[in-house]
């Protein structure tokens, strides 16, 4: 039968000299191999999560979470209205990260239909 943690601080609390000393590291030595059995624990879920999701990834089975539409257009919106990043992620309600990433995707979109747009033209005039 094992000593409860309360029961072991009672003891601790109540011995002197040597013993405390004793009981005192027995306690420390008690909460370290808990502290490391729960961070292997963790780290041990996280990894299988991490694996699983890369072979859901590889058969297809896991696309991610789609996009919102609705908010990705506020954040498109918003700064072409004049706000800043910051002001943005507010009334959009999301991230100032997620305010970049939407931004940049639609750039990226926009160049990449206008280049769309002008390669028929310059094959024409040939």
């Amino acid at each position: 039968m094992g000593l409860d943690r309360p029961e072991l601080i009672r003891m601790v609390a109540d011995s002197a000299g040597i013993a405390r000393i004793v009981l005192e590291a027995v306690q420390d030595m008690l909460l370290r191999v808990t502290l490391q059995t729960a961070r292997d624990d963790y780290e041990a879920r996280r990894e299988r999560q991490r694996e699983e999701s890369e072979i859901a990834r590889r058969t297809g089975r896991y696309t991610g979470r789609k996009a919102d539409a609705a908010q990705h257009r506020r954040v498109v919106g918003l700064p072409e209205a004049g706000m800043s990043i910051a002001r943005t992620a507010e009334l959009a309600g999301c991230s100032i990260a997620q305010v970049k990433r939407v931004t940049a995707a639609y750039r990226k979109s926009c160049a990449v239909g206008a280049r769309s747009d002008e390669a028929p033209r310059k094959s024409e005039g040939r």
